[in-house]
């Protein structure tokens, strides 16, 4: 059996934010894709020793015809359940799962913040969901989670893979609301930027908001505006309370058989801690 060294293949890692953004990547074994956060996984490599040469998406040499399929894109509203559907998946050897890759992240605020030209980025972004496709290990599928704000720019990913599967995960406004308030990560964090431009580019047209709170809670409203207007036939919405009764209902969306054992495997899944490694046991409460 070869060793992790020599399983290895270069994957995108994350991409300059700037006028013309640069997507760098690493050369990685399969194991990095066995954590909650892509770039979690990688800096956990990174940790152990490894030594990491920087190289360009140009240098992935993309063979069309050996490519895993992308089974499907998971939007979601944040803090509602989509770590958990990860783990889920990940338990299954047969589904790479790419979770909130930085490489999406860092080209999608370029286009933001530099106006860049929609083509040149969807050129870029395929690029780059394609690099993951590359077969290492024993996954046959892959299913990207994005980041939460990414629904923003929905339209790029719906059009550059108009055949392919989604879900919207979803989750009450209020209850989101107040575990970002806790956590203060994502679009939350952005409430603390010196600068407006970010929150005032995904507020709608005329909003002005006075508090965090009711910034957040019309950013939640924003996210789940976006997936409706642009449900399609390959659409499946869904929500945190049904995620675990919904569960097989997903696997049959996105076209994934998989054996009564895996669903158990990935029900138990639901025991641990979904932001963690480690199998830290869920409080029942």
């Amino acid at each position: 059996m070869p060793s992790i060294e020599k399983s290895k293949k270069l994957f995108p890692r994350h991409t300059t934010v700037e006028e013309h953004p640069t997507t760098i990547c690493y050369r990685l074994p399969a194991v990095v894709f066995k954590y909650p956060f892509f770039n979690e996984g990688i800096k956990a490599y990174r940790m152990k020793g490894h030594a990491i040469t920087n190289e360009t998406l140009d240098a992935i040499d993309i063979i069309p015809n050996r490519q895993l399929d992308v089974k499907g894109f998971i939007f979601h509203t944040s803090h509602c359940g989509s770590t958990l559907l990860v783990r889920m998946l990940q338990t299954t050897s047969s589904i790479r799962v790419i979770s909130e890759t930085e490489a999406i992240n860092g080209l999608l605020l370029s286009y933001v913040l530099h106006n860049l030209p929609k083509e040149t980025v969807q050129k870029q972004l395929k690029e780059i969901i394609e690099s993951y496709c590359q077969p290492l290990g024993n996954e046959k599928h892959v299913i990207f989670k994005l980041t939460s704000w990414n629904v923003f720019m929905i339209n790029l990913f719906l059009e550059l893979y108009p055949t392919t599967k989604w879900i919207y995960l979803d989750r009450k406004t209020d209850e989101v609301v107040a575990s970002l308030k806790k956590s203060n990560g994502g679009f939350a964090q952005w409430w603390q930027y010196p600068s407006d431009f970010l929150k005032r580019h995904f507020t709608a047209k005329g909003y002005s908001y006075t508090t965090k709170e009711d910034y957040l809670i019309h950013m939640v409203e924003q996210h789940r505006k976006q997936a409706q207007l642009h449900t399609n036939s390959q659409a499946l919405h869904t929500n945190y309370t049904t995620l675990l009764d919904d569960f097989e209902k997903i696997m049959t969306h996105f076209d994934l058989n998989l054996t009564s054992q895996e669903i158990e495997n990935a029900k138990k899944a639901t025991a641990y801690y979904s932001k963690s490694v480690r199998k830290i046991p869920f409080p029942i409460h």
